[in-house]
């Protein structure tokens, strides 16, 4: 599959319906945790998600924003130093609302 449409332009992704976070945002309900970055790399927010049980609510709230599982980030350290590389999955994460995968196990 070519990914080279998806470098620093990336794949349109929906307007923002708040404005961007300045630092880390921070959820904590019923022991499900979140936090909202801004991603330098990216120049856009992330959301860092430890449990689904929040998925469903900040999906709603922050609609286009895409969310990552710890398991996911850290897979994502491969790519430490590679800031196209990080831009390219990340976009095909958003344009195919996808989730990163190894060995067949879903992270999210």
């Amino acid at each position: 599959m070519d990914l080279k449409h998806l470098g620093k332009k990336g794949a349109p992704a929906p307007e923002p319906t708040k404005p961007p976070v300045k630092e880390t945002a921070l959820y904590n309900e019923k022991d499900a945790y979140a936090a909202i970055i801004r991603s330098k790399i990216l120049d856009e927010d992330i959301i860092v998600l430890k449990d689904k049980k929040m998925l469903k609510k900040l999906q709603e709230e922050h609609p286009g924003v895409v969310i990552y599982s710890p398991a996911e980030i850290n897979e994502m350290e491969r790519f430490k130093g590679d800031h196209d590389a990080i831009r390219k999955i990340h976009n095909a994460k958003k344009m195919f609302e996808g989730r990163l995968h190894k060995n067949n196990r879903r992270y999210l």
